[in-house]
């Protein structure tokens, strides 16, 4: 595509049907899509410089009965909802909650907050994403404990700091919470620590390969 930086995307749809006029999803031919696009930033490397406002969105996040949201899909109406919420209100990006009201994700990312020392992680009704299992090897690497289940939103508000994961991004502070302040308003040590070690390791190719070694 010419790009230095891109974002490729694959994807597979159910594609067209068959039998003209059928309604039966069974008898469709799969459509194979991929593309490559200027890379996108969920938040742009300035903004991640000085920390994202998060926004607990209202809009509850789909339940994994009724779309499994280990795997990724553009089922996103609650997603986009929120999103459109957290904007509404000055904020940057959105988290929602599940139907219990536990902590799930946002849109393009997954969570991760640190308090005394410790990281934890919603661990249910979450894209189980490329990045969230990177961030959990990488606080292996360095040594901090990582803790992944169900936690209230008043675990987030109550962090020393906290940061979102994504492909479009890597790590990216969040410094506030609603209206709540994270520690001092910078983005944490922690998370300071883990986005220099991602970036750093991505740029040596770690867990890369390369374009021209494909072709």
């Amino acid at each position: 595509a010419g790009l230095e930086d891109a974002y490729v995307e694959v994807l597979t749809t159910r594609g067209r049907f068959t039998i003209s006029g059928s309604r039966d999803l069974r008898q469709t031919r799969p459509t194979f899509i991929a593309y490559a696009v200027p890379y996108i930033w969920i938040a742009s490397p300035n903004k991640q410089a000085e920390g994202l406002h998060l926004f607990v969105a209202s809009t509850v996040r789909i339940p994994d009965a009724c779309v499994d949201a280990r795997y990724k899909n553009f089922h996103w109406g609650d997603l986009t909802q929120g999103q459109l919420q957290a904007l509404d209100a000055g904020a940057d990006v959105a988290v929602l909650c599940g139907l219990s009201g536990f902590l799930s994700e946002g849109p393009g990312f997954n969570l991760f907050w640190a308090k005394d020392g410790k990281l934890f992680s919603p661990g249910t009704n979450v894209l189980e994403g490329i990045t969230r299992k990177t961030v959990l090897d990488l606080a292996q690497e360095i040594g901090v404990p990582v803790e992944t289940g169900d936690y209230a939103v008043q675990a987030l508000s109550s962090a020393d700091e906290a940061f979102v994961c994504s492909t479009a991004g890597g790590i990216m502070p969040v410094t506030q919470v609603g209206e709540t302040v994270l520690g001092d308003g910078r983005p944490g040590s922690l998370s300071a620590q883990l986005r220099a070690l991602y970036w750093n390791k991505r740029k040596a190719g770690w867990l890369g390969t390369r374009v021209s070694d494909l072709l």
